[in-house]
């Protein structure tokens, strides 16, 4: 009996021991050797653009790193107005790409995020992974572009820089401007453009140094414009409008304008006789050097458009001879104006005495005339007699017999 009690302890004891070692093995083969999953997401694009009413299908890529064949499983999470709809399960060893399909509708345009959930089991563990695509939705347009992958929204060209919009040009003169572009919008091939606002637009020339570009969204790019001016060009001011035209669809896109004004060199003088001084203004578009030479000085300067400058002549000045640009433009006589004594101006009328004494006497005409013309007459023996022979004369003493017999006595 003992050794039967010996025998089925040590049966039981071995049965214990093959269940534990069964039970081991379980666990070893339903254990991962690594508790870490190693996998990296790479959507084609983390932002996206779409207009109203228009979908798109996004590329994921999995990147895995395993052996073994793995569940996983999808689902997304959108705001109201965006659809986004993807498989939802997948079990694979290997590295795969998952499309996911998105769909705006007509909701305020704006920035809306989608997240992509990623969940793979592995070890008894869940393993899960959050992936978010930024949409911008934008309004609806005539025609939805797909030139450039990610958007569907319109291209739009901007102006963004410039080295100047105004420019001073004289007639047979050119110019280059540098102007800076950005696309704003969907990528797409563009050629510039310009309108010449003038009655003359045939003798003004606007040229590019470059045909058709082509500029992806938020990409740059520098070009040349250059204008150049006909040697019969007279009109002073010219607007060039720029415009650039869209492939696609020959849209046309405003890109402000360029002010061309022509060189003009003139100046207004204004001679003041009364205070014997000249106001000289330029009334030019272009700087103008200004000479003026006088007997008394010599001097010189540059006059900006619209500036004036005023000058006071010296009494010894006879002319003043004024010179634009080194060439003698007008000498003004300030003869005229001189102090007393200077001289006697020739076109002045000359008193004529025999005239003046006439005029003196020319009284009135009739019998009041003869009365004043008598009366003035015994006034002036009067003064004379006063004079010159009166008994107290001014300018002597006159002596009466009757005064001589006086003296006798």
């Amino acid at each position: 009996m003992g050794w039967e009690t010996n025998n089925i302890t040590i049966l039981i004891e071995g049965l214990i021991i093959v269940v534990f070692g069964l039970l081991l093995l379980s666990f070893a083969r339903t254990m991962p050797s690594s508790y870490t999953l190693n996998y990296e997401i790479y959507p084609e694009s983390n932002e996206l653009t779409l207009q109203q009413g228009t979908a798109y299908t996004l590329n994921i890529d999995y990147k895995v790193n395993t052996n073994e064949a793995l569940p996983f499983f999808f689902s997304t999470f959108s705001p109201q107005g965006i659809g986004a709809k993807i498989s939802p399960k997948l079990e694979t060893y290997s590295d795969f790409i998952l499309p996911l399909y998105i769909n705006v509708s007509n909701i305020e345009p704006g920035d809306y995020p989608v997240v992509l959930i990623t969940k793979v089991l592995y070890g008894g563990i869940v393993n899960e992974k959050l992936t978010q695509i930024n949409v911008k939705v934008v309004p609806k347009e005539k025609i939805v572009f797909q030139t450039t992958k990610y958007t569907n929204e319109q291209p739009k060209l901007v102006l963004e820089d410039i080295s100047t919009r105004n420019i001073l040009l004289g007639a047979g003169e050119k110019q280059t401007l540098l102007l800076k572009f950005e696309n704003t919008g969907s990528a797409s091939t563009f050629s510039m453009n310009a309108i010449v606002d003038s009655t003359d637009k045939n003798n003004v020339l606007v040229s590019f140094n470059t045909g058709q570009f082509f500029l992806k969204k938020g990409e740059s790019r520098n070009i040349l414009m250059t204008v150049e001016l006909d040697e019969n060009y007279a009109i002073v001011y010219t607007p060039i409008y720029l415009y650039a035209q869209e492939q696609s669809t020959g849209n046309q896109l405003d890109l402000g304008q360029i002010n061309v004004t022509l060189k003009t060199q003139d100046i207004l003088i204004a001679y003041n006789k009364n205070l014997n001084s000249v106001e000289i203004t330029n009334v030019g578009t272009d700087i103008v050097t200004l000479d003026i030479n006088t007997q008394a000085k010599t001097f010189s300067m540059f006059l900006q458009p619209n500036q004036t400058y005023f000058f006071q002549a010296d009494s010894v000045d006879k002319n003043a001879d004024i010179y634009l640009d080194g060439n003698l433009y007008k000498q003004i006589d300030l003869q005229d104006n001189n102090l007393l004594g200077a001289g006697l101006d020739e076109n002045k009328p000359k008193l004529s005495v025999g005239k003046s004494v006439s005029g003196l006497f020319s009284f009135g005409s009739g019998f009041a005339g003869w009365i004043i013309f008598l009366v003035v007459i015994i006034v002036f023996i009067l003064i004379i007699y006063k004079l010159f022979f009166a008994r107290s004369a001014v300018f002597g003493k006159t002596v009466y017999a009757k005064d001589l017999k006086s003296t006798d006595n």
